[in-house]
């Protein structure tokens, strides 16, 4: 299973799920905001966007880290909410390959890559897929 890292809230010892880009899930629509867009039956296909994850904490958005891990860095870029936790999923290296049965990692760079479904499925049904893996994140910021 790849490794990838997402800054979220939690929710207790899991991350927080819901349809926001701090949160385990994706915001859905055709805004250049959102992550993905469903067709028009609701559906999202593989290959049109999913959920941002990189490959490690320090090469997060730096509005992504949280301020209180500046001390871990070599040149302090951190701005995120404090509120946030670095969560890591996986222990594989980071490249594209299927996280469950439904869902792919998707790299598009060194520093990015998303979690998209790995097959055309309603959009109800992708945020559940996503919302499933809660108990496989752990906080890693390390």
């Amino acid at each position: 299973m790849p490794k990838i890292y997402r800054a979220m809230f939690a929710d207790g010892d899991l991350p927080m799920v819901g349809p926001d880009k701090k949160m385990l899930g994706v915001k859905i629509g055709d805004d250049e905001y959102d992550d993905i867009a469903a067709d028009e039956e609701g559906r999202v296909v593989p290959g049109t966007g999913g959920m941002s994850v990189a490959p490690g904490w320090r090469v997060l958005p730096r509005h992504r880290i949280p301020k209180r891990l500046n001390t871990k860095l070599q040149k302090p870029i951190a701005k995120g909410s404090d509120r946030l936790h670095c969560w890591r999923y996986g222990s594989g290296d980071s490249e594209s390959a299927g996280i469950t049965d439904h869902l792919r990692l998707v790299v598009d760079s060194s520093r990015h890559g998303t979690v998209e479904p790995s097959e055309r499925m309603p959009a109800e049904r992708y945020q559940r897929c996503l919302a499933a893996t809660a108990p496989h994140w752990t906080v890693d910021e390390e």
